[in-house]
């Protein structure tokens, strides 16, 4: 049988081995995909657009995290400038302002409790202007998802001004990537690591170099950003591992798939590898999340399976986080972590680092006692977890200095609710109908669009998965990926209406 027609963008997955015979008309020259003056440019206004929040609050969104990011950059500049200004040079102006002087940014770093990502601390200092509020942060931030969710859109289809306005409308109006990018956290990378793996994936020979290199760096720092991000990305590179391995079955393996796949995976492997060595200099051990706070051992303890086990076995057990509750451990993930009585408070470092060592082995034993329970907790969180796309951006906080310029959390004035509920529905509107849309014209796509849809939704059920395992439900962890479906969506329309365009025709919903 003969394919009557055929997308350039087929190429990659379904070109042939030598030998193999390809059924399907010659099709047009691919079209190569690079950063073009067009494409920067309406990245740059997707951006702008993408940065209304910023304009209607007049400052990013901020948790607790936010500000500790900010310290922790504080501390990761300090540590940096003592160990690069030559010994004899005590010109003051090498030393960094603030509380935290450069004689003892090597000891703060080393006795610290617990600490998040190095690379975006130090990103979330340099760009913590003015006066520690994160708002260039934020600037930039948006900035970067409006050129990548540019790159999507030409990667499809070249579309007119007009589709490009209403790209920009529905991003930035009815998902919650506005928010997620106007928030203080590196919660945008997670979706921007999901692109930059997925599009060399199913178009590496038709992107330029530039633009792979684009994604390449945007998705490495991503991978280092947070700590759910490596073990996101290695499910989606492995997915795309044996995707690969069953074309080569079915004698459809590309000829390029080599360096398809080196381009695929160079986000992770280089993000690991930062996240590595940075923390190897910062904190003296080689490992992809060192420093961590014991999340997943806190969901657990939460959930109940952990809170019974260590108040059925502490006595004989001796774990260190038994020292720090002898009354009883809480009930609730922010409590047992970061309460007035929780771990980061109570904790010497020296515990921190043994509770560290034994949580694996504790949730494991809990899990084991309570397997039924653990399941359930697990399977109705991932439900729930599905469907929590609120932006929960918290513009009704602000950060405040102290007389040590120290950054702190304070609440303020900020987004009434019904702007968030807003969003939120609107979210779930544009998400529902972008799936109705890919499920109804699902058997019309091409190979590497249907590639690009499966990949994708993979990604979004594994941050689910990850985030309720390792740490706990909320509802900015999905929606900080949950605004990638209405965006293919709007690329894969692009591509639909210019070939009906072409052709002159209606698209065929009888038969196929």
């Amino acid at each position: 049988m003969v394919q009557l027609s055929r997308s350039p963008h087929d190429d990659w997955w379904r070109r042939s081995r030598p030998g193999a015979s390809v059924l399907s008309t010659t099709p047009p020259p691919a079209r190569l995909v690079h950063l073009r003056r067009p494409v920067l440019a309406w990245g740059l206004l997707i951006g702008l657009i993408l940065a209304w929040p910023l304009l209607l609050l007049g400052r990013p969104a901020y948790i607790s995290d936010s500000a500790a990011y900010y310290k922790g950059g504080h501390v990761a500049v300090s540590f940096a400038l003592e160990h690069l200004r030559p010994p004899a040079d005590n010109n003051p102006q090498f030393a960094p302002r603030g509380p935290i002087a450069p004689s003892g940014a090597a000891a703060t770093a080393a006795q610290a409790r617990g600490a998040r990502s190095i690379l975006y601390s130090v990103l979330a200092y340099v760009l913590g202007a003015p006066a520690g509020q994160m708002l260039i942060l934020a600037i930039f931030q948006a900035l970067l998802t409006g050129l990548v969710c540019a790159v999507v859109i030409d990667f499809f289809a070249p579309s007119s001004p007009k589709k490009w306005l209403t790209a920009a409308a529905v991003l930035a109006f009815a998902t919650p990537v506005a928010f997620v990018a106007c928030l203080a956290l590196p919660d945008i990378f997670t979706g921007l690591v999901i692109i930059a793996i997925v599009l060399p994936a199913i178009g590496e020979a038709r992107m330029s170099t530039a633009t792979k290199l684009l994604l390449m760096a945007v998705g490495a720092f991503g991978v280092a950003a947070h700590s759910s991000h490596p073990p996101l990305a290695a499910v989606l590179t492995l997915v795309i591992a044996l995707r690969l391995l069953f074309a080569w079955y079915r004698g459809h393996c590309p000829a390029n798939w080599g360096r398809a796949w080196a381009w695929a995976a160079a986000p992770l492997v280089l993000g690991v590898a930062l996240t590595v060595c940075v923390n190897r200099v910062g904190f003296g051990a080689a490992s992809i999340a060192a420093k961590r706070f014991p999340l997943t051992l806190a969901r657990s303890v939460a959930d109940g399976p952990g809170r019974w086990y260590l108040e059925k076995h502490c006595s004989t057990e001796h774990y260190a986080v038994c020292e720090l509750f002898p009354s009883g451990f809480p009930h609730d993930i922010n409590d047992f972590l970061w309460g007035k009585t929780g771990l980061d408070d109570r904790a010497t470092p020296e515990q921190l680092d043994r509770i560290r060592r034994e949580e694996v082995s504790i949730v494991a034993a809990a899990t084991r006692e309570y397997l039924g329970v653990e399941l359930l907790h697990l399977f109705t969180g991932f439900l729930r977890q599905l469907v929590k796309i609120s932006p929960d951006a918290s513009f009704d906080q602000r950060i405040s200095l102290d007389r040590q310029q120290i950054p702190h959390v304070v609440p303020s004035t900020g987004m009434t609710a019904w702007l968030g509920q807003a969003v939120y529905l609107a979210s779930l509107i544009s998400v529902a109908a972008a799936l109705l849309w890919m499920a109804r014209r699902f058997r019309y796509l091409q190979e590497s669009e249907k590639l690009a849809i499966f990949f994708t939704l993979t990604a979004l059920l594994t941050n689910a998965a990850i985030c309720v395992f390792f740490s706990g439900i909320a509802h900015r962890y999905q929606a900080r990926v949950a605004w990638l479906i209405p965006l293919l969506a709007i690329a894969l329309a692009s591509v639909r209406s210019r070939q009906i365009a072409s052709s002159g025709a209606q698209p065929e919903l009888g038969r196929h």
